[in-house]
This record gives structure tokens, C-alpha cells and sequence, in this order.
């Protein structure tokens, strides 16, 4: 039986977070190598996701309503991926940390509601 969308999405998600937890447990250096690895995380979680719907969506599966609710989700993930990336910046400037973890928060949420609503609409194939 071949695996379905969702189940390699949850899988690559999974692989992508257990890495990162490796990563930072071994003792990241910094607080900015941290922050770039858990931004590395996010990234592939959020690849593998759009991969996925991508196959899904070319095979006919998603409706007009999930392609626009998926596209509105996506450009709220990028527009958090940019804040993290002005923060990054201005963190390291000033060599504060606590606005970099404010932006790793809302990354991991908007990933977090990215990809649980990709697999929400590739759980049961639409109707023709």
C-alpha cells in the first residue's frame, strides 16, 4: 500500500524537528547558530508540506476554497520568515536575543498552522 501525502509530510516534519532537537542539544555554540537552525527547521517542515500539497493540488484533489485558504496560510509562514529575518538582524546588532525568540515563536506557529492545514485538506480527497 502506498503511503499517503500526509503520512510523508508528517514523517519529513518529524525527521526535520528531531534533527533541529538533535542539533541544538549538542550544544550550538550561540544563541544566532540556535536561532538559524531552528529557521532551517521551520523551512524544510514547511517545504516538505508545500511538496505535498503541490502533487495534491496537480492531481486534481483540492478545491478553489483550499487552494486560496493554502496560498493566505503560505503568506502568513513568509511574512514571519521575513520578520525573523529583520530580527536576526537587529538581535545581533544589538546583541539581544529576546526579540530573535519573540520571531522563532511566531515562526513556529505560522509553520505550525501552515502545515496542520495542508494536512487537514489532504486527510480526505475533495469532492469532483
Amino acid at each position: 500500500m502506498k503511503p499517503r501525502l500526509s503520512q510523508i509530510a508528517v514523517l519529513v516534519a518529524f525527521m526535520g524537528l528531531a534533527l533541529a532537537a538533535l542539533m541544538t542539544s549538542c550544544g550550538c555554540a550561540t544563541w544566532q547558530d540556535a536561532a538559524g537552525k531552528s529557521l532551517a527547521s521551520a523551512s524544510a517542515s514547511v517545504d516538505a508540506a508545500m511538496q505535498g500539497w503541490a502533487v495534491w493540488v496537480v492531481n486534481g484533489h483540492a478545491t478553489a476554497q483550499q487552494e486560496a485558504a493554502v496560498r493566505e496560510a503560505y503568506g502568513r509562514y513568509q511574512a514571519a520568515m521575513q520578520l525573523a529575518s529583520t530580527a536576526y538582524q537587529s538581535a545581533v546588532s544589538a546583541k539581544d536575543k529576546t526579540l530573535m525568540q519573540t520571531a522563532l515563536a511566531v515562526v513556529a506557529q505560522s509553520r505550525a498552522d501552515f502545515v496542520s492545514l495542508v494536512q487537514t485538506f489532504t486527510q480526505t480527497k475533495a469532492a469532483p
